[in-house]
């Protein structure tokens, strides 16, 4: 018997790699000043704001696109950038749709066809999902599409996810990569398993059911 009746998966530093990316709107940003050394701490001040701004969904939504250029817009102030943050945002979003596969993530998915239905729930706007994942066998929930994100208090793409599918959210194991997919999947009742590529200390009282650093590690639990 199979431990779950369906899986559901993160996109975005789950199953495609957009990290490996980022520096390549930061080129075009900052131009003749890029400084490769410079763009990890410019990438966390832009992340930190618009992990904020999605947690402060109160029912106005908020498209990525908006909340990227806002997020810009102040780190651009902070620093003494002079970009349109519109720009930059669109950018943003461009790579995103570019993001390859993850080679474990290419395995897993070839190993879950067919074995188990497939929902992906991504925080994203509809075109930034990469063109791969556009005519396969997947349920795509996407937070333009349900005006929600993962870790809101409205919770819509979780739960649309289990009764369009008709799923008990016990029998449902949701995989990612951030705090937003572990504790957004439990407030709803699925499983939820933390995929710690990079080896990151856990920081939230609410644990994940399963923590692993690649999705290989799952193959035993779900395909025995």
């Amino acid at each position: 018997m199979k431990p779950f009746d369906a899986i559901s998966l993160d996109m975005f530093q789950t199953l495609v790699d957009f990290a490996s990316r980022k520096d390549n709107v930061w080129e075009v940003v900052l131009g003749e000043k890029y400084n490769a050394d410079q763009t990890p701490e410019l990438s966390r001040q832009v992340l930190g704001l618009l992990h904020e701004r999605m947690r402060q969904n109160e029912g106005d939504f908020s498209t990525m696109a908006s909340i990227f250029a806002f997020s810009f817009a102040d780190c651009f102030e902070r620093n003494s950038i002079q970009f349109d943050p519109e720009k930059a945002a669109e950018l943003m979003l461009a790579e995103h749709g570019r993001a390859e596969l993850y080679p474990d993530a290419e395995r897993f998915l070839t190993a879950a066809r067919g074995v188990y239905p497939l929902f992906i729930v991504s925080d994203a706007d509809d075109v930034m999902i990469p063109g791969a994942f556009v005519g396969e066998p997947y349920s795509l929930f996407t937070s333009e599409s349900y005006q929600s994100y993962k870790n809101d208090r409205y919770n819509h793409m979780f739960k649309r996810l289990l009764q369009d599918a008709n799923l008990a959210p016990g029998r449902v194991l949701h995989i990612g990569d951030s705090p937003g997919d572990v504790l957004g999947a439990k407030r709803e009742g699925l499983k939820a398993c933390w995929l710690n590529r990079d080896q990151n200390t856990w920081k939230y009282e609410e644990m994940p059911d399963y923590t692993v650093s690649s999705f290989d590690e799952l193959h035993e639990l779900l395909f025995g």
